[in-house]
């Protein structure tokens, strides 16, 4: 059986979205999270895997073309983020193109540093949908990406 589960951040009103996440209510004791389903009550903060599986997690953009018409390639990508593994990012595009992309934080520990990608001269597009997923169930937080792109000379069909 699948579940979806829905979390609404109150301060910000930014929603988490959770597959497979098998709770039926969920409560917050002090600081500990707490989930309960028919086999009983389990502690949610401290799990590094689901009963030995690694955790997957992503952040998906909106498709956007960064309010230029033309179409683009990406030269270089900056992330700003935390991570005790490697993360992704995977970049599509209109044209239906994807391109993956490892990225291990600068700093060893968890603390909050910043990446440099180089982009790849086979991707173009106009439109960009960045989407950033952990690897091995890391744990990660992205706090900013900022993209360089080269903007091409030809613009799409009925722009």
């Amino acid at each position: 059986m699948n579940y979806l589960t829905l979390a609404v951040n109150l301060k910000n009103l930014a929603i988490s979205q959770y597959t497979n996440y098998n709770f039926n209510s969920f409560a917050k004791i002090g600081d500990t999270h707490i989930g309960f389903n028919e086999d009983g009550v389990y502690e949610l903060d401290n799990a590094q895997d689901d009963d030995g599986t690694d955790i997957d997690a992503f952040g998906e953009l909106i498709r956007s073309d960064w309010g230029i018409s033309n179409q683009k390639r990406i030269r270089k990508v900056y992330v700003g983020c935390e991570s005790d593994g490697t993360i992704q990012l995977i970049t599509s595009t209109d044209e239906n193109t994807a391109e993956t992309y490892d990225l291990t934080p600068a700093l060893s520990s968890s603390e909050q540093g910043s990446g440099k990608l180089n982009g790849k001269r086979s991707q173009k597009g106009r439109y960009w949908k960045p989407k950033v997923a952990n690897t091995l169930g890391c744990d990660f937080s992205v706090d900013s990406i900022h993209v360089v792109p080269t903007i091409l000379g030809s613009k799409p069909m009925g722009s």
